[in-house]
């Protein structure tokens, strides 16, 4: 028995050592498809609507330029023709106008199977870790990598799959079983073509308005790999397949074709801004046209995706068109408010929403009626009220800034110019310091400019060039975007300083006057093309690159460099677009183009972290219970909220008192809420508590015999 419960002992001991540790995640970079697009989304309806419902959609590949719907009945590509920001648009938003973007073009050409069976029965494989949210949780949609096409023909199956080793196209496979008549397959191109032919190379190639698409030569091969030679017949625009006479037809037979539609697809993969919570997840934004939120474990697990679409209420993060916002996350409860970058103007405000942990909606959407507020370039939170506000600009007035009533939905306009200036008064970056101070960058006019808003969030403390004439702050420069935004990552500020950083010009600055102390160059690297800033509390500063963090430390009054980071990204041109540093543990998150992850922030790992407002960590708890018991969870009041309610997730449990009894069948993580009115600030406030509770099987004790001697 001693025995038996030194083991039981050991087990636990070692699964709490193996607990998720928040406080020490582990390095990774992601692959080059930073979102997961290059997958089947499964349709849980959310598509039903999508091609005039003329279709029963099964599954989708959302890959930005690259988008095929997979229907009951065969392919229909949707080719979308964009049109990058002139230079004639950017000088227009510089003047204070806001440009109309040239719309889009969109084309469909249906791929049909000729006489195909009614009864094709759709399978799907190799589900990948992470889904797809489109608003309500009943949306929710895995990925795969493979769909299967059961009896298009007698006896002949199709089955598609995401090549692997290419950034675009499909690969399908013809699964001619024993029996089978290779005749039957007619495979028929329709809609937006204008051309079919074969080419020289035995190649047959599709000519729309856009790109071509291309079915490339087969590869044929029984299933004993033994190849058979095969090729493609077209007559009349009808395409089949044509195999030597006396092929084994007692053998499977798989013709092995690859279908090409676009070439150039990594502007859907730009990574523009990336946060993270207080449990180490890493939350990136980006894409393109519809902007998504993407989430990654501490050890770089996909999560989940935010589509950039919500069914219910209808809302889209390109409703103005093809300009890129931003988001924010609440580093307690794992939420993210994300809005749009430009809702096109008129009567109609831009919309902020909200997603939980999931990536779901949670129904919290900003309200109407407001609409000089129509831009969002950037946000954050204001530390003291953990309020929302959003950074931007407005054609109708002269705006700042927004700030959000996270319960109501409320807008309140903020402007910290006078109000005599310009209304395109386009704010682009900010960064808050530890006591809660806040410094932004403006993204409009020559020369650019920079200041330190008041403590009431209605003006400004000073207002100063950045000495840099003359630049225009938008995410439209960064290395491989074609869409439109004023939002760049340009500043990060500590206790002692403000920094600026442009891609190229690196500036220290007076954080109580504004004025440059310093300022240098960092070669090789050009204005723009990239960005991203960070600073520890030794002034040890992190810049994006292209192909590295590049490393500084600040004098005071000079900059002297250190040794870069390699990000270690597969990306062909891995530009940084955007870095933050969690500086209790010493981690820098990264993202850009092509890629997200988390890298050792080397020059701070000696440097002491200083007291900050705006960084609460809040307690976690881990508890292990025996599988059948029941656990106690206690909410904590750490910030001495008055008057607090209390509540718990999962569960949707309420408490009088802050505990909760739960007997949890699984390893579960819990979140527990405390909302009350915070003293020091005068705000309603909510906190949160994460307890990780393991739960460890009854341990089995079986019955020792003892055999007697005895006669």
């Amino acid at each position: 028995m001693k025995k038996i419960i030194l083991a039981i002992l050991f087990v636990l001991l070692v699964q709490l050592l193996n607990a998720g540790n928040p406080s020490n995640p582990k390095n990774f970079t992601s692959k080059k498809d930073v979102f997961g697009v290059r997958n089947f989304i499964e349709n849980k309806g959310q598509f039903d609507n999508d091609l005039n419902g003329n279709y029963k959609i099964e599954a989708l590949l959302d890959n930005g330029a690259e988008k095929i719907y997979f229907t009951n009945k065969g392919l229909v590509y949707e080719l979308t023709k964009r049109f990058p920001v002139t230079e004639e648009q950017l000088e227009a938003r510089e003047k204070g106008k806001q440009p109309k973007l040239k719309e889009a073009k969109i084309y469909h050409i249906n791929m049909n199977w000729l006489n195909a069976s009614s009864n094709i029965i759709i399978e799907k494989s190799e589900r990948q870790s992470h889904y797809f949210t489109y608003g309500e949780s009943r949306y929710n949609s895995y990925a795969y990598k493979k769909l299967i096409y059961k009896n298009v023909y007698p006896n002949i199956d199709i089955e598609y799959t995401i090549p692997q080793d290419k950034d675009y196209g499909i690969k399908y496979n013809v699964i001619v079983h024993p029996g089978a008549n290779v005749a039957d397959i007619k495979i028929a191109y329709s809609g937006d073509v204008e051309k079919i032919k074969q080419t020289k190379e035995g190649d047959i190639l599709i000519k729309t308005p856009l790109d071509d698409i291309t079915e490339h030569v087969p590869n044929t091969f029984y299933e004993n790999k033994l190849g058979v030679e095969s090729s493609f017949s077209l007559k009349e625009g009808i395409i089949g397949f044509s195999l030597p006479k006396g092929y084994d037809q007692t053998k499977t037979l798989i013709i092995d074709p690859f279908v090409s539609a676009v070439t150039s697809l990594s502007s859907n993969n730009m990574a523009f801004d990336v946060d993270y919570d207080y449990s180490g997840n890493v939350y990136v934004y980006g894409g393109v046209v519809t902007y998504k939120i993407a989430k990654y474990s501490p050890t770089g697990i996909l999560q989940w995706t935010f589509s950039g679409v919500i069914t219910t209420p209808a809302w889209s993060s390109g409703a103005g068109g093809d300009y890129a916002s931003n988001f924010v996350v609440n580093k307690a409860s794992g939420k993210c408010y994300t809005g749009q970058g430009w809702n096109g103007g008129g009567v109609n405000n831009n919309q902020l929403i909200r997603l939980d942990g999931a990536g779901n909606y949670d129904s919290f959407i900003t309200a109407t009626g407001v609409p000089i507020f129509e831009e969002v370039w950037d946000m954050g939170f204001i530390c003291a009220t953990n309020e929302v506000f959003t950074l931007g600009g407005s054609t109708q007035g002269p705006v700042s800034a927004a700030v959000i009533n996270t319960v109501t939905g409320a807008v309140s306009i903020a402007n910290f110019l006078p109000p005599a200036n310009n209304p395109n008064q386009d704010v682009c970056s900010h960064a808050i310091d530890d006591a809660g101070n806040i410094f932004l960058m403006y993204g409009y006019g020559s020369p650019d400019s920079m200041c330190l808003v008041n403590s009431a969030f209605n003006g400004n403390v000073w207002h100063n060039a950045t000495s840099f004439s003359g630049i225009s702050m938008t995410k439209a420069s960064y290395q491989g975007y074609l869409g439109f935004s004023l939002g760049f990552n340009c500043l990060a500020v500590n206790n002692n300083f403000l920094f600026y950083y442009d891609g190229s010009n690196l500036g220290a600055y007076s954080k109580l006057t504004g004025a440059l102390t310093a300022s240098t160059t960092v070669p090789t690297l050009s204005l723009l093309a990239q960005g991203g800033i960070a600073v520890d509390d030794c002034n040890n500063l992190y810049l994006g690159g292209n192909g590295s963090i590049l490393c500084y430390n600040f004098t005071g009054s000079a900059f002297n460099p250190l040794p870069s980071i390699p990000l270690g990204s597969q990306s062909a041109n891995p530009f940084v677009f955007d870095i933050k540093l969690d500086k209790p543990n010493k981690l820098l998150y990264v993202s850009g183009n092509s890629f997200v992850g988390t890298y050792s922030a080397i020059n701070t790992l000696a440097c002491p972290t200083a007291t900050s407002l705006c960084y609460v960590v809040p307690p976690v708890q881990n508890l292990i219970i025996c599988a059948g018991t029941t656990a106690t969870l206690n909410s904590v009041n750490f910030l001495g909220l008055t008057n607090p309610t209390y509540s718990l997730n999962p569960g949707g449990l309420f408490s009088a008192n802050g505990s909760f009894v739960v007997t949890p069948s699984s390893n579960i993580t819990y979140t527990t809420y405390v909302s009350g009115l915070n003293s020091i600030s005068g705000a309603v406030q909510t906190t949160s508590t994460v307890i990780n509770v393991t739960v460890s099987p009854q341990p089995i004790v079986n019955p020792v015999v003892v055999q007697s001697s005895c006669t």
